[in-house]
């Protein structure tokens, strides 16, 4: 994994989004948004400790078509971020997703000039003998 140390200070374009559900060992609803879905307003900036993510667009991943409308201001949202094991974790804002449900957020380098935003939403709460479908998201952002 590269260095979070290369990217501080830095804006990366979103590139793509690719959003999915996995249900077992299947993928299902699988839509890709490339490039020419985005604008400047869609980026990631990463500031020691601080990641800021801005997207004209709202996306609701549990849907079958997940863009949804563009916003009439752009969506700025704050996180923090810090290495954890074996990935770096992106923490709050933590949404709630109705009914019940949480997600994770991990940051991965796809290559020298590329980070990933991964997310899982998992709805309700798995036990041994529940399952629970996932919906993932894979934001990639590219230094410009």
């Amino acid at each position: 994994m590269s260095s979070i140390a290369q990217v501080y200070n830095g804006n990366y374009l979103e590139t793509k989004l690719r959003i999915y559900k996995v249900e077992g060992t299947a993928i299902t609803s699988d839509t890709t948004y490339e490039s020419s879905s985005f604008s400047t307003d869609d980026y990631a900036r990463f500031d020691n400790g601080t990641c800021f993510l801005s997207a004209d667009y709202t996306y609701d991943p549990r849907v079958t078509t997940p863009r949804l409308t563009k916003t009439t201001s752009v969506n700025l949202e704050t996180y923090s971020y810090g290495y954890q094991g074996v990935a770096y974790v992106l923490y709050n804002p933590q949404p709630t997703l109705s009914p019940g449900g949480f997600y994770t957020d991990t940051l991965r380098s796809a290559d020298a000039n590329t980070w990933i935003i991964h997310t899982v939403y998992i709805t309700g709460t798995p036990t041994s003998t529940t399952y629970v479908p996932e919906t993932v998201t894979d934001a990639y952002y590219t230094m410009p």
